[in-house]
């Protein structure tokens, strides 16, 4: 049965998968579980079906520098990266990952995407039904209802 388990911490065990990134390969382990920020593993047992990696932050971001940087606010969640190893898992992370939120976060209000300038994360998106927010001169934000 599949599951979604939450990374906040070091883990000798989800390390690799998240150094997997196809999107985003700079990002190390350790920023991607640094405060504020999180990600979500989709897998069923060993095995992993998707990976979205996001940070909680104070605005909408532009540039992977502000999903990095220090916040003292926190009400966007923003997902930086996605990736899946079987059709169908992206989307199910996403939502997952929006129930998440909406009942673990209450101070979340918006929840965005800074995504690449690509047709395949636009097209993602869109048929995961986010709409877009703006484009920005290296990235794109897609928003999600929570």
């Amino acid at each position: 049965m599949e599951q979604l388990t939450v990374v906040k911490t070091h883990s000798e065990h989800w390390s690799p998968v998240l150094q997997a990134d196809p999107v985003r390969p700079n990002i190390t382990h350790w920023q991607r579980i640094a405060a504020n920020r999180e990600c979500f593993v989709l897998h069923e047992e060993i095995s992993v079906k998707a990976v979205l990696c996001g940070a909680y932050i104070g605005a909408v971001p532009k540039t992977e520098a502000d999903v990095l940087g220090e916040w003292s606010s926190f009400n966007v969640a923003c997902f930086y990266s996605v990736w899946s190893f079987q059709k169908g898992s992206g989307r199910k992370i996403i939502t997952q990952a929006l129930t998440h939120i909406k009942w673990n976060k209450p101070y979340i209000t918006r929840a965005v995407t800074l995504s690449p300038k690509t047709d395949m994360a636009r097209d993602f998106h869109l048929s995961n039904g986010a709409k877009l927010l703006q484009e920005n001169e290296f990235t794109v934000n897609f928003e999600y209802g929570i």
